[in-house]
């Protein structure tokens, strides 16, 4: 496997990588030069850069099978328009590397509810409301690409205890109860899905 991970370093994106070098993978990863991860390992290499620059992606994932979107607002004062632009860099940078497989990480703001409405237009689930409209026009951008064969993984409220190794998971809608998800099996889940792609071109909510 032979990977290109954008957000290298972040909540997901570490466990990604920690997780993709432990099952042989090769791995290059971007992340904000303030960010560097810790990982020393011959298998891995390092990008520093912006994941709404086009450049800077293409660098990453030139030569790569697969590419996973992992970056992350860490606070409320992160960019409102950043899943948004960091998908439509990726995308474009994708089209000049000839890669098509893409899993990223959207809100689960963006999944089905049995209203038709958005889910986080009916149960805020802790969203800033400029949050939700990023990931909406993120996954609305998506819809209309049709030569990058993609996944968006949203998982509900996210914590960095250890993983349980089992989850459950729903095309476009949130398991029945689903409350939280540990990193580290979101990471997991992402790895199985980038070669299985049981869920091509659809959302999957992910949750206990």
């Amino acid at each position: 496997m032979n990977i290109g991970i954008i957000g290298a370093a972040g909540r997901v994106g570490s466990r990604l990588t920690e997780q993709a070098l432990a099952r042989e993978a090769v791995v290059r990863g971007l992340c904000l030069a303030s960010d560097r991860p810790q990982v020393r390992h011959p298998r891995f290499s390092l990008v520093a850069g912006d994941a709404r620059n086009v450049e800077h992606v293409r660098q990453t994932i030139a030569g790569k099978d697969f590419v996973v979107l992992a970056v992350g607002s860490r606070c409320i004062d992160s960019p409102h328009t950043l899943h948004t632009e960091s998908v439509r860099a990726t995308v474009a940078a994708m089209r000049q590397a000839d890669v098509r497989r893409l899993v990223a990480i959207l809100g689960s703001g963006i999944l089905d509810h049995h209203t038709g409405l958005p889910l986080g237009c009916v149960q805020r689930l802790n969203t800033p409301t400029a949050w939700l409209e990023d990931y909406l026009a993120a996954y609305e951008f998506l819809t209309t690409v049709d030569d990058v064969d993609w996944t968006l993984i949203c998982p509900v409220l996210m914590s960095d205890h250890s993983p349980r190794g089992h989850y459950r998971v729903s095309a476009n809608r949130l398991p029945e109860g689903g409350r939280h998800i540990e990193a580290g099996d979101v990471a997991d889940f992402i790895l199985k899905e980038l070669e299985s792609r049981q869920f091509d071109r659809q959302r999957v909510g992910i949750a206990y």
